[in-house]
């Protein structure tokens, strides 16, 4: 478990989602988002980059497209067409926060 209070951006917001869009827009200068609680409820954080410190009781997450990938000898980059549910997709390819299609339903 990890923090990095003390060294987030001025924003709060309310949903992992939102901090996640909010940290993929912040681009190089964003590190990850930070969950207080560790229970995806109340206020998330976008963390400045540096190093994050040990905690009892909070998380951050480090969204694929921050981490290195694509190069030789790195993991693939996410895509909506790689057959992973992978960078917050709602389930293989679809959904999430890639602007992948919506998932199909049971009214399809």
């Amino acid at each position: 478990l990890k923090h990095c209070s003390g060294n987030t951006h001025p924003d709060v917001y309310s949903s992992f989602e939102e901090a996640l869009l909010g940290c993929l827009d912040l681009g190089k200068s964003c590190s990850g988002v930070y969950d207080t609680s560790c229970d995806d409820l109340g206020s998330f954080f976008t963390c400045r980059v540096g190093n994050f410190s040990q905690s009892p009781s909070s998380c951050i997450y480090v969204p694929a497209t921050l981490q290195a990938c694509g190069n030789e000898g790195q993991t693939p980059c996410p895509t909506c067409n790689d057959n992973i549910q992978n960078n917050n997709e709602s389930g293989i390819d679809c959904g999430g926060l890639l602007s992948c299609l919506e998932c199909p339903t049971c009214d399809d």
